[in-house]
């Protein structure tokens, strides 16, 4: 049987775009872009003054904007964030050293919701398996009873995979930042996760930045990739 040589010609991702998601690939899987139209990758502080502008600008022309998991005013719609502060500490010194420490809490709380969405027994199902000391109903109170409400609504990448549109923001916390700015280099979920935000844009792509970190550190390291601060690219189309 012959082995025919991977295709790593793209012509949906516009070079701009290609040059940035190549320095998350593997040698063999970097592509080529034959694409002529230009592309724009750009980022915004959710705290700037022009975000919400910003947001419902792409919002308004259906473009794509999604998010790895709920953070601050953000939401994926099918997310509920059923645990509090409190049981995400308990959960965490669960965690083994070489886990990421935003992956292993996602799942967990998916792996509960999974649970209380089809009345598994919570004992045997959760609190035994992570070795949780806690009557039942102390348990409970560690609970989100109600969706959060929250200021913005987005995708989450899960449901964007596959997808594409001109327009496109991705919301990106700090530990999805460290990825970005290859403080992490670890093949593993988050990292493809990144990849597949990266690569849903025909032409713009704006990151909305969540950070508490210091943001002329990051200016400069986002400015050596070659990304820059947004500018209205897209606001008189």
């Amino acid at each position: 049987m012959k082995i025919l040589p991977n295709n790593n010609t793209t012509r949906r991702l516009p070079k701009e775009i290609v040059k940035i998601t190549n320095l998350y690939c593997i040698d063999n899987q970097q592509q080529d872009s034959i694409s002529d139209i230009k592309g724009n990758i750009s980022y915004i502080y959710v705290e700037d003054n022009n975000f919400e502008k910003v947001f419902y600008n792409i919002k308004d022309k259906n473009g794509l904007i999604y998010t790895r998991k709920k953070e601050g005013e953000f939401n994926t719609k099918k997310e509920r964030n059923i645990m509090t502060s409190e049981l995400k500490k308990i959960l965490l010194e669960k965690r083994e050293e070489k886990d990421d420490e935003d992956a292993f809490l996602y799942e967990k709380e998916k792996e509960l919701e999974d649970i209380l969405n089809n009345n598994k027994h919570l004992k045997s199902s959760f609190l035994d398996k992570y070795g949780i000391r806690l009557p039942k109903d102390e348990f409970y109170n560690l609970l989100n009873q109600n969706d959060n409400i929250t200021k913005y609504k987005v995708e989450s990448i899960d449901k964007v995979k596959g997808l594409e549109n001109e327009n496109c923001m991705f919301i990106i916390n700090d530990s999805m930042l460290k990825y970005l700015l290859k403080k992490k280099i670890e093949r593993n979920k988050e990292l493809n996760y990144l990849y597949v935000a990266l690569t849903r844009t025909k032409c713009n792509l704006i990151l909305g930045i969540y950070t508490k970190e210091d943001k002329k550190v990051i200016d400069r390291q986002l400015q050596e990739l070659g990304i820059c601060k947004y500018k209205e690219l897209i606001d008189n189309e």
